[in-house]
């Protein structure tokens, strides 16, 4: 957190996805280090941890310096600009066109915009038609239909996607599925 200020403290933001963090996920996380966090942070984390279910604010600690952090995480996956011995260099490689596997835009691209375009259409009027049904059995049968448009956009998606996004790393990884990106 070096370089903290209040600038950077959008507490709107932070409050919303604490909340949504606590009331969703609160079983999925371990421990949150936070680590150098400028004095500044105090005062911020004083309104945060107010926020918080009690047991998740327990799980959030504050260290300075590699020896606290080393309390927690062995030295050698602590990176050296944090004054551990890990000397793996994230790198970004942006993408160039040697790598840009997008396929070209073809007829077939254009049926699927198309198509696409009517289920948006389609899952939005069943949408309204599910919110303003009558009774339990008209507001069934909307969902139904509005799942069942859903999947449909769903698959389009699938199809459009090698159109428009070039495959990341770990797309391109044998040890990642395709399906786990959906």
């Amino acid at each position: 957190m070096t370089g903290f200020g209040m600038k950077n403290a959008d507490l709107a933001a932070v409050k919303f996805l604490a909340s949504m963090f606590e009331a969703n996920y609160p079983e999925c996380l371990g421990m949150i280090w936070v680590h150098n966090a400028p004095w500044i942070f105090n005062a911020v984390w004083k309104i945060i941890k107010g926020w918080l279910d009690p047991v998740v604010a327990s799980k959030i600690r504050f260290t300075k310096g590699e020896k606290e952090l080393g309390q927690y995480i062995d030295s050698k996956y602590i990176p050296k600009a944090l004054g551990g011995s890990d000397t793996y260099k994230n790198e970004y490689i942006p993408p160039s066109k040697e790598t840009d596997d997008r396929k070209p835009k073809d007829e077939e691209f254009g049926k699927l915009v198309e198509e696409r375009d009517e289920l948006v259409a389609k899952f939005m009027q069943s949408t309204i038609n599910w919110i303003q049904a009558k009774d339990a059995q008209e507001s069934a049968f909307y969902l139904k239909e509005r799942d069942g448009i859903q999947n449909t956009l769903s698959s389009n998606y699938k199809k459009i996607d090698p159109y428009i996004r070039t495959r990341g790393r770990k797309e391109k990884s044998p040890y990642t599925s395709m399906d786990a990106t959906y």
